[in-house]
């Protein structure tokens, strides 16, 4: 198991904890599954970003300058599918996440790239 999907299984774990309705996790190789009782949420997990064809699809990547310029570069893709992105550190355990829909209400586009670079160096880059 990738140091990437350890991350993420621990961090879907921990934070089910605290959900109801919560029937399991499943480990489906490259995504990680969490079911209940009405609903399934997938965290797709992707060494290095790209888009996911899924609407509403939640993505777990490592805190990388490149990753987060292929955010950039594809923001319109994500933003349309309102896609939520976890950036990760698993040697320091720290993440910063984004869900770009949400983020481009609140955000000008002209100073995007500035903006997310910030959230970037706001978690250790993973090395």
């Amino acid at each position: 198991m990738s140091d990437l999907k350890e991350w993420t299984w621990a961090f879907v774990k921990y934070k089910s904890m605290m959900q109801k309705g919560v029937v399991g996790l499943e480990d489906l190789g490259k995504e990680i599954v969490l079911v209940k009782n009405d609903s399934k949420r997938v965290y797709e997990i992707k060494e290095e970003l790209s888009p996911s064809d899924k609407q509403g699809s939640t993505i777990v990547t490592y805190n990388t300058q490149k990753n987060v310029a292929s955010l950039l570069k594809d923001w319109k893709v994500y933003v349309t599918n309102s896609t939520t992105v976890f950036f990760v550190n698993t040697k320091e355990s720290m993440h910063w996440a984004i869900n770009a829909k949400y983020h481009s209400y609140a955000a000008d586009t002209k100073k995007l790239g500035k903006g997310i670079n910030s959230l970037f160096e706001s978690v250790p880059s993973q090395k």
